[in-house]
């Protein structure tokens, strides 16, 4: 995560300080941001900005982090992921082929990575699988895992029952 100071100059001195201890490597002559490494628990940044020596502004900010949530949704094959209501528990469905999508809120990387698998077998690491209608209308239970890091992890889950459409 990324601290930055709006209404920068190059030109005044940046002192950051995380929990109340002051960090010289990232602080100095125009170091307008700093990053923060995410933990699971919240940090206090403060930022005191000097001009020839003096003080000129000061900010002070909490930053908690934010848990992930992995939720599950249909992704249609013409209207994309319907997003309006995640997946319930178990899913009856007489299409012949089915594609999920997983969507791990809160997730800081650009291009998040989602390991699925179906009876414990492994399905990939897309956010979208399709999934073929399982022999003779078998139920399958769905997981989808992501990992950021230590602390941004979550799991979900969906039993899908295709059944053989009747005529």
């Amino acid at each position: 995560m990324r601290v930055t100071a709006i209404g920068v100059s190059r030109n005044l001195v940046y002192n950051w300080s995380i929990n109340g201890r002051l960090v010289n490597d990232l602080s100095g002559i125009g170091q307008t941001s700093i990053a923060l490494q995410v933990t699971d628990q919240p940090q206090t940044v403060s930022l005191q900005v000097l001009s020839d020596g003096q003080l000129i502004d000061k900010a002070q900010v909490k930053v908690r982090p934010q848990p992930i949530e992995l939720l599950l949704y249909q992704d249609h094959p013409t209207r994309g992921p319907l997003l309006q209501s995640s997946l319930p528990a178990i899913i009856r469905t007489t299409a012949s082929a089915l594609n999920l999508t997983a969507v791990p809120y809160g997730a800081s990387e650009e291009t998040p990575q989602v390991a699925w698998q179906i009876n414990r077998a492994s399905l990939g690491s897309e956010l979208t699988i399709s999934l073929p209608r399982f022999e003779g209308g078998q139920a399958g239970t769905v997981n989808a895992t992501y990992t950021g890091n230590l602390f941004s992890r979550d799991s979900a889950s969906v039993q899908v029952q295709f059944s053989i459409p009747q005529n």
